[in-house]
């Protein structure tokens, strides 16, 4: 596979409305054919039941075996046309489920152009691996995936320069959190694996200082500190015909938006929207019915749940304002998941926003879990999202459930990469450019049996 080809570590251009059509370029993985099955819960029911370790690696995407939907459940990356994208996740999957006493994380080097990944161990653990052959010896899939990447003329390096591993990052976060649910240190955070640095990356509000002073003292030297405006919540089109991502809709229990069509007979909302379930949700204008909220992963920490029995659901993403600035009715096919494990920071994704609408938006960072406010300040936990960088006036509540996508030209479609959960509240931080959260499609999907997107 030439070079151009690759998706190891993928761009996808700048996106902008021009009369109605988007312009823009990215590569995209096979589109999920659509299907009226109904959902198969095992993998939850597994996820669930794992242990401490074992939902430690699932915490950073690293998931279980066992389950349904894919050959190999504990892999799920079928619906990646991309052999590059497969390989680089089965390759970091396998590095972390075999050595997570040892290794911090794999990346893919951005002065390398995609061509050399670094698996970052810790500094003590040296002796133990100094070869990706080594730590993958035990490893069947992670061998093959090695030997296919290195055909490409990938170069795999292990370099131990981190202050942890997986396993010590994963009791860091559990005394982070721990801290930020007391009282004399209430404080809402997001964390980031930054395998650069080698540490764990703790994103604070500026003025939670007696939270940021504790978890220094605790772990100075394994945490990296990032001040950010404003406290972080969870963001709470039109007339809802048809019914796809990207819609506004309101309840008794508030505003927020819709996101992509599952199996063709549901569309993905957040669960913060109606924590207790069963919720008749309608369009913004009109008594357009969106439907009823069902099938939350809430028990593995994901922040998501289903609207359903509402008629038919349309495989496509609304673009254009928001009602809040005019509303829009031009849309595009939706469907197949982005490979987001994979980006790098700064390559940009479409937003598309019920209430506010359509922007750009750059990723940041894989986040892992964050504790985020709700409307009325109680913090929560959510987990298997990344960050994303948003301009002003763009996802604030109301926003909630909304999607992120790639866009594909070639084919005229959005490819869905994730679905919008929270970001910077306050007046003061979503006027200006600010962080948005975003819960990984492929984590949705996984969950969901392996669910056909779009």
């Amino acid at each position: 596979m030439g070079k151009t080809k690759m998706l190891l570590v993928p761009t996808v251009l700048a996106t902008v409305l021009v009369g109605g059509m988007l312009s823009g370029a990215s590569l995209a993985p096979t589109p999920a054919v659509a299907g009226e099955q109904e959902l198969d819960m095992t993998n939850l029911k597994i996820v669930e039941n794992l242990d401490e370790h074992g939902r430690c690696l699932f915490d950073h995407q690293v998931y279980p075996g066992g389950g349904v939907g894919y050959k190999d459940s504990s892999l799920p990356y079928d619906d990646f046309e991309e052999e590059g994208d497969r390989l680089l996740n089965t390759l970091r999957a396998e590095v972390l489920r075999n050595n997570s006493s040892s290794i911090l994380d794999v990346f893919s080097d951005p002065e390398a152009d995609g061509l050399r990944v670094i698996v970052v161990g810790e500094r003590k653990a040296a002796a133990e691996g100094n070869t990706v052959d080594q730590l993958l010896a035990k490893s069947t899939p992670g061998q093959q995936a090695l030997d296919g990447l290195r055909k490409m003329g990938v170069r795999v390096d292990v370099e131990h320069t981190a202050q942890l591993s997986l396993e010590s990052a994963c009791e860091v976060e559990a005394r982070v959190k721990s801290a930020a649910e007391q009282p004399e240190t209430r404080s809402t955070f997001f964390y980031s694996v930054n395998a650069a640095e080698g540490r764990l990356k703790v994103v604070v509000p500026k003025g939670n200082t007696a939270f940021a002073d504790t978890i220094t003292k605790q772990d100075g030297d394994k945490v990296l500190l990032e001040y950010v405006d404003g406290e972080l919540e969870q963001a709470s089109r039109g007339n809802g015909n048809p019914r796809m991502a990207g819609a506004y809709m309101k309840s008794w229990t508030g505003s927020c938006s819709t996101a992509f069509r599952v199996n063709s007979n549901k569309l993905i909302t957040n669960h913060h929207c109606d924590r207790a379930g069963g919720a008749s949700w309608g369009a913004w204008y009109g008594s357009q019915a969106m439907g009823f909220t069902s099938q939350n992963l809430w028990t593995a920490n994901v922040d998501i749940q289903l609207l359903q029995s509402a008629g038919s659901y349309s495989g496509r993403m609304y673009t254009g304002q928001g009602v809040l600035y005019g509303d829009s009715s031009s849309s595009l096919p939706a469907y197949g998941i982005y490979p987001t494990y994979l980006l790098k920071q700064g390559d940009n994704l479409i937003f598309s926003g019920g209430l506010t609408g359509q922007a750009n938006a750059t990723y940041n960072t894989d986040v892992g879990c964050a504790y985020l406010a709700d409307k009325n300040g109680n913090p929560w936990w959510t987990c298997q999202m990344f960050r994303t960088e948003l301009p002003g006036g763009i996802g604030t509540q109301g926003d909630s459930g909304s999607p992120y996508a790639a866009y594909d030209p070639a084919n005229g479609r959005v490819i869905p990469a994730g679905i919008h959960t929270g970001g910077q509240g306050g007046d003061t931080a979503w006027h200006n450019n600010h962080s948005g959260f975003a819960t990984h499609m492929l984590a949705i999907s996984y969950l969901y049996g392996g669910a056909n997107i779009g």
